[in-house]
């Protein structure tokens, strides 16, 4: 009698501890989303996105996590939660910002750019206020990105060929010359063949819309191409920019990520850049005569 009375006992206290052991993996897969999201066979991920914040789903083998990768082109540890949504050219129109008072808009055809009224003689800083325009920018993907402009330079070329752009992002003080850079020389630089990739200077003069690699170009220092840096806690950036000389007209800027290459077709129709810089048509060189 007292050896069946144990043995009820120890089962009682084991079947006891499977109904504990039940509840409680039943409780936390309910708090993390498990039992009611997933699918057999797939597995739940983290991924961002800029309207909705971070969010859960399936991860698939047709949209892989990568985080972090490591960039391809200047050896950077970036957080990339998106194997693809980084690829494309960020798109800014310049009319679209809050716009100083110093500069106007214009219309050229179906373009509408932005230019400044006025001259500034200053290098240092814009100094004034309504000479700023003041952009938001959404991205999908954290890292490092070179700033692009589309812009066509006036007939007074290099008299009509300056602005200023903010060192990196965020609203900037427009006494202080630690937070801008003077842009000067767009009359001998940029490009506009739908195959040129705008990486470098490039050599185009003036009265032509081109596009211009802004921090490769002028941007100071050994790594021009951190200058603008997106956090994976911060998606959403101010970007600022300011006026100089009256001739310049700006039509817009795109923000693409510094391990990529863009050609102006790609950055015209935000196109992915690539990862390898594209060879130029050698069908499109001069063969000689026949």
């Amino acid at each position: 009698m007292k050896h069946d009375v144990k043995d009820s006992f120890k089962f009682l206290v084991s079947f006891t501890t499977l109904i504990s052991i039940f509840i409680v993996g039943s409780a936390l897969a309910q708090m993390t989303g498990y039992a009611s999201s997933a699918k057999p066979g797939s597995a739940l991920v983290k991924t961002v996105d800029s309207q909705e914040g971070v969010k859960q789903h399936e991860n698939h083998a047709s949209s892989p996590l990568i985080s972090p990768q490591p960039d391809r082109r200047d050896g950077n540890d970036l957080l990339i939660m998106d194997a693809h949504s980084g690829d494309i050219p960020v798109i800014v129109e310049a009319e679209s910002g809050v716009i100083g008072s110093i500069f106007r808009t214009g219309q050229d055809g179906d373009i509408t750019y932005v230019a400044t009224k006025t001259n500034y003689i200053g290098t240092g800083n814009p100094s004034d206020e309504n000479s700023l325009i003041t952009y938001q920018v959404a991205f999908q993907d954290s890292g490092y990105y070179n700033l692009f402009a589309r812009l066509r330079v006036g007939s007074g070329a290099f008299d009509d060929d300056s602005f200023f752009g903010a060192r990196g992002f965020g609203e900037k003080n427009v006494a202080s010359s630690a937070d801008w850079v003077f842009i000067n020389g767009l009359a001998s630089a940029g490009f506009s063949s739908p195959t040129d990739v705008v990486d470098g200077p490039g050599s185009l003069g003036s009265q032509v819309w081109k596009w211009v690699n802004i921090t490769q170009t002028f941007y100071p220092g050994s790594t021009p191409t951190k200058s603008f840096y997106v956090s994976i806690d911060d998606l959403e950036n101010a970007f600022q920019v300011a006026a100089r000389e009256d001739g310049l007209d700006i039509d817009k800027f795109a923000f693409g990520k510094s391990n990529l290459y863009f050609t102006v077709n790609a950055l015209d129709h935000e196109l992915p850049g690539s990862i390898t810089k594209p060879e130029p048509d050698s069908s499109q060189f001069y063969q000689g005569p026949p």
